[in-house]
């Protein structure tokens, strides 16, 4: 059985390291016919992967690309393996290269792209390389020494030039011709080297169909210790629907599911459920969806299914404001779900409406969080500034909508302040383009879009905004002493230093003070010094 290699790279740091789902769920679609390992570099060193490369030799290794620096790291991986050998086939797939895939597949290190959901196209596709780039077992005794049996592949018969190893690899040993044109969703090189971008199904696969994600092959000890954070914890992620059906025109939705959302049913999403449970004793789940609510009875009978089997578990799932029902959510809670994430995107209402078109209003937003406080569920919500179009005036009115926000539900958490960053395949990029934004052109220049920063043309000040985004973890910081579950001695230092700082950050978003940020640059020094 030919081997091959899964990788899930860096992306930029401090990142969650969650648990890699999207090769997981790959491995177990096709280690019926393959054997498979993964290699997580948030966990390992690139020698690594070099060393199981070297010493596996496999079929192919097929990264999972998103937009950003984990791009670089890709294509210094890609690189050094066609080193160890070149005719190890590189595969990319993920968000961003089904939004680019014939800018990506350009790139000289690799050889094929998966666009969209990569399952099937990624198991037809290793068949193919299989059957039409291996020699047969009769040409590969011939090939290796002869007669004799000596294992060894003489001189003569090793591609010794890149020109030498192109012909073998396209008229080859197998006499076959380079052909991968019925491969749906697939980009490839042709034997001219010009990119072919194959046509990708209309139709995704049933989730229900789907075979147990292959969690035997990563430590999930591993990651759930990274992920717990308080005592008894054992955590880890998961999901049960892919895709969500509303319009939001900055999401990747909207082009890479098409805006459809599909799901595992109640009973097979909670069999992973209890798998987890009882063979790694994971006791809370971030259900990893985007968005869990979209089908109520489902949500209502996968939470049934939990108490009935009498599972003493916590969930987290995400969800939009306008699903927040009390009876609803009320049964949810019942059934282990403690907390709730929220994209709330804006307190404009003419920013939600017609800019990032939400479908929803910062007057439904507050009525969600009465809901969730009066349930007592946590609440972690994200919001956005620098919208294409945004005043001041109507940032400001997000800043005031989130203070209003933690003064009703103090157990309301919010994300750091994020800064709009046009993301590849979304109508708002468009926009964005179209006012002045000037996309990479390049795989390798996307490699270098780093989220943290300010990119878009139309702010006029976006060091401002930077400073805002740096600060803002502490403006929204609301715990008391009394509160942490986890008193040691270095959360305790982190807690008090911050209640020190946040009257002063606090002046500054309330009255819109941005001047002399000599605070700012003392708490990105303590930040640095406490490792966040």
């Amino acid at each position: 059985m030919n081997k091959i290699i899964l990788v899930q790279p860096e992306n930029g740091l401090n990142e969650t390291i969650y648990a890699p789902l999207g090769l997981i769920s790959l491995a177990a679609y096709v280690r019926n016919d393959f054997e498979v390992k993964i290699v997580d570099l948030r966990l390992e060193k690139l020698r690594s992967l070099y060393k199981i490369v070297e010493s596996q030799q496999p079929l192919a290794v097929g990264f999972s690309m998103l937009t950003g620096s984990c791009i670089k790291q890709i294509i210094e991986a890609a690189k050094e393996i066609k080193k160890i050998n070149p005719e190890i086939k590189i595969i990319v797939g993920g968000i961003h290269p089904t939004f680019f895939p014939e800018q990506t597949i350009k790139n000289s290190a690799i050889d094929f792209v998966v666009i969209n959901e990569g399952e099937k196209t990624l198991l037809d596709l290793l068949r193919a390389i299989e059957k039409q780039i291996l020699p047969s077992s009769d040409e590969e005794g011939n090939r290796r020494g002869g007669a004799d049996g000596n294992n060894n592949i003489t001189p003569s018969d090793s591609p010794s030039t890149e020109e030498e190893r192109q012909e073998r690899f396209f008229s080859g040993a197998v006499g076959a011709r380079r052909d991968f044109s019925e491969i749906s969703g697939l980009a490839w090189k042709g034997e001219d080297g010009r990119p072919h971008i194959n046509k990708t199904t209309t139709e995704f696969l049933d989730m229900n169909t789907l075979p147990m994600p292959a969690w035997d092959l990563i430590n999930v000890e591993r990651y759930s210790n990274g992920l717990s954070r308080n005592p008894g914890e054992r955590v880890i992620d998961f999901y049960t629907s892919k895709g969500c059906p509303y319009p939001c025109a900055f999401c990747y939705n909207l082009n890479f599911n098409r805006r459809k959302w599909r799901a595992k049913s109640a009973e097979k999403a909670f069999e992973e459920l209890e798998f987890l449970h009882n063979k790694y004793g994971i006791n809370y789940f971030i259900i990893h969806d985007d968005n869990f609510v979209v089908d109520k009875e489902r949500a209502l009978k996968f939470a049934q299914l939990i108490i009935d089997k009498g599972l003493k578990i916590q969930y987290s799932v995400d969800s939009r404001v306008d699903y927040f029902e009390e009876e609803f959510f009320g049964k949810l809670k019942e059934s282990g779900m403690c907390e709730l994430r929220v994209g709330c995107e804006s307190g404009s209402n003419r920013i939600l409406k017609d800019i990032i078109q939400k479908g929803i209003t910062a007057e439904q937003t507050l009525k969600a969080v009465e809901v969730a406080r009066k349930l007592d569920l946590k609440l972690i919500l994200s919001f956005v500034i620098g919208w294409p179009t945004e005043t001041i005036g109507e940032r400001q009115q997000t800043i005031n909508l989130i203070l209003k926000i933690q003064k009703i539900h103090p157990k309301a958490a919010i994300y750091p302040l994020w800064i709009y960053i046009p993301y590849p395949g979304t109508p708002l990029f468009d926009k964005a383009v179209e006012m002045g934004f000037k996309q990479p052109q390049s795989l390798e220049e996307w490699g270098n879009y780093f989220w943290g920063k300010a990119h878009i043309p139309w702010l006029k000040n976006p060091e401002e905004y930077e400073l805002i985004h740096a600060l803002s973890p502490f403006a929204w910081y609301n715990k008391k002493l009394v509160s942490l579950k986890n008193k040691s001695l270095k959360n305790v230092v982190r807690h008090l230093a911050i209640k020190f700082f946040r009257p002063l950050v606090l002046f500054r978003f309330k009255h819109n003070f941005w001047k002399f940020p000599l605070d700012a640059k003392i708490i990105v020094f303590l930040k640095k010094m406490a490792g966040k």
